[in-house]
Parts: C-alpha cells; sequence; structure tokens
C-alpha cells in the first residue's frame, strides 16, 4: 500500500468492501473509479468508518460511470483533492458517517448523477475555487449540503438542475458564498424559502430559468458589477421577492430582461432603494406578466422606480382580463 501512486480501479464489480481492507499507510496521489461497482459491508454499529479515507491532499478523484452502494455503516469517500471529479454514476448512500460522500477540493464537479439516500446532506461538497452542478437527480432535497470557505471563489454554476421540487424545500443558505461569478441557467427551481441564495458576487447570471415559486428575500444577492435575470419563467412570486438584491457600486448594472410572471403578489417587484441611485444603470424591459386584477396593475404590483423606468421602456406587456396593454 506504501508504495502505490495511484488507485484505479475499471470495469469492475467489488462487493462487501470494508475499510480494514485497504491498507492504513495507502495515501495515493489519484483514485479513479470508472465503470465499476462498489458495494460496502456492514460492521457493528459501533464501528463506522469510510470505504476511502485519506487525509493528503490528492491530485485527483474522479469517479465516474459507476454504480456506489453503501451500507449503514461503511460510507464511500472521505478526501481532499485538488480536482473532484464525480460524474455519470448512480449513487445508492445509506448514511453510515454522517456524510457518505464528502469531498473537498479547489475544482469541484458534481453532474449527471442518480442519487437516492437515507439521510439530508449525504453529499458533502467543499470547494475552493470552482463548482460546477449540472443535471442530477435525487430522491430528496437536501441531499447535497455544499460548503463554502471564507475566501471568494472564482465561479459557482448550476446548470439543468431541478431543485427544491420534493415536499421537502431547499434549505436556507443552501448557497452562501462569496464568488466572482455566479452563473445558473436551464434549471427548474423551487425556491419558497428566505436565503437560498445569499452570495455577494461580481456578477449573477440568471436565464432560462423556469421557477415555481420564488418567496420573500429568496435571493440576497450583493453584486459589484452586473446582475441579470434573463428569459426566465415564473409561476409565482411573492411580494419583495426581488427586493433583498442589492448594488455595492454606483455603476452597477442591472438587467430584468424577456421575463414572464404569472401570477405573481402585489410588490413582487419592488426593489431596494439602493437602486434609487443606480436608475441609468437599469434595464427592465421585455417583460409579460399574467394576472386577473384591476387596470390599476402596474401601480398595484410595481415600485415607483420600476415605474420610473417602465415611463421609457415600451416592451412590458401587462395581460389581464383578456386584454393586452402595452405601457
Amino acid at each position: 500500500g506504501g508504495n502505490i501512486n495511484n488507485l484505479a480501479i475499471i470495469n469492475s464489480t467489488l462487493q462487501n468492501l470494508r475499510p480494514s481492507y485497504f491498507s492504513n499507510k495507502f495515501s495515493p496521489n489519484a483514485l479513479v473509479l470508472n465503470r465499476s461497482v462498489i458495494t460496502t459491508d456492514d460492521l457493528q454499529r459501533s464501528q463506522k468508518d469510510f470505504l476511502f479515507h485519506y487525509p493528503n491532499q490528492m491530485t485527483l478523484v474522479a469517479v465516474e460511470d459507476s454504480t456506489v452502494n453503501t451500507s449503514l455503516t461503511v460510507s464511500f469517500m472521505k478526501t481532499t483533492a485538488k480536482t473532484v471529479l464525480i460524474q455519470k454514476n448512480q449513487l445508492n448512500l445509506a448514511g453510515g458517517v454522517r456524510s457518505d460522500l464528502q469531498l473537498a477540493g479547489d475544482h469541484i464537479v458534481f453532474s449527471h448523477n442518480k442519487v437516492t439516500a437515507l439521510i439530508d446532506k449525504a453529499v458533502e461538497l467543499t470547494p475552493s475555487t470552482n463548482l460546477f452542478l449540472e443535471d442530477n437527480q435525487v430522491d430528496r432535497e437536501n441531499i447535497l449540503d455544499l460548503l463554502f470557505l471564507e475566501h471568494r471563489l472564482d465561479s459557482i454554476t448550476i446548470l439543468k438542475s431541478k431543485l427544491g421540487l420534493t415536499e421537502e424545500r431547499l434549505k436556507k443558505n443552501f448557497i452562501k458564498a462569496k464568488v466572482s461569478t455566479v452563473k445558473v441557467e436551464g434549471c427548474i427551481l423551487q425556491l419558497d424559502s428566505e436565503g437560498v441564495f445569499v452570495v455577494e458576487s461580481e456578477s449573477f447570471l440568471f436565464k432560462n430559468n423556469h421557477l415555481i415559486k420564488v418567496a420573500t428575500s429568496a435571493f440576497e444577492v450583493k453584486v459589484h458589477e452586473n446582475i441579470e435575470f434573463l428569459n426566465n419563467t415564473f409561476d409565482h412570486c411573492e411580494e419583495k421577492a426581488f427586493f433583498h438584491i442589492l448594488p455595492l457600486q454606483n455603476f452597477t448594472q442591472m438587467r430584468l430582461v424577456n421575463n414572464t410572471f404569472f401570477n405573481p403578489e402585489d410588490g413582487f417587484l419592488k426593489l431596494s432603494p439602493e437602486f434609487e441611485l443606480n436608475l441609468d444603470n437599469m434595464d427592465i424591459s421585455n417583460m409579460t406578466i399574467h394576472k386577473q386584477c384591476s387596470c390599476d396593475l402596474p401601480r398595484d404590483m410595481i415600485t415607483e422606480i420600476f415605474i420610473l423606468r417602465a415611463a421609457n421602456q415600451p416592451n412590458i406587456t401587462l395581460k389581464h382580463t383578456d386584454i393586452d396593454v402595452n405601457h
């Protein structure tokens, strides 16, 4: 074990594995699991442990196109690596040790996985530079536990993901980070808790998403340069859904363009008073609102700041009682 620099398990089926099958002196630089099936055995309940547990920082951890089945006493992996790739796997996690998968790394990719778990926080990810999530299927909402360090990350990217759609809510502080760029695109989301996105960033892009619900203060976002909501569909927005989006500079740009809202609450687009100083840096246009309402819809639903901008934005359509009115 002590002389092995890297471990690769490829095209293999390994069953009833225990931590004792691997030398405690084993400390590889890279671990690769590809097109394989791993099943852990049960130990006595007082002997819970990880199958792979490496305290040293590795260069690479890659688990791809594989199936992992953990037991009630033996979890899968705990380690730190510069690059972590968890892709196209079936992960059946029984929750032996608090989280079955505890991974920290500079660059973490967690994509196209199917995850079933008996407990929340079965997968714990701690990125220090970049986090990439795409198209993961989970059977309970809070399987992912995303932990962020105090320093600023380079990027957080979430693509083609379904989040918040089960009976459980996405927890408060699902994303709580300082980060240069945030991109959320092509997702289906239900943000029915406050503070789901608690972010300070240089730029924040929210594009081509379908939101089933947005609670008051679901977005607690502070932005230095650009914040953009583009081509999204919102089924229901509570009052002040965007109120806690704040510009941190007098040149911060905000764009809400080509968005469609169905049955929003009155005041859903009330914005922070800080935007009064940023009217020239705002673009709110090509917005369609569907709601049963009185003809006082613009004043009932939208803050005075927005009304001032709307006077110069002709492509805002308010649909109500089968009449289209352009303001």
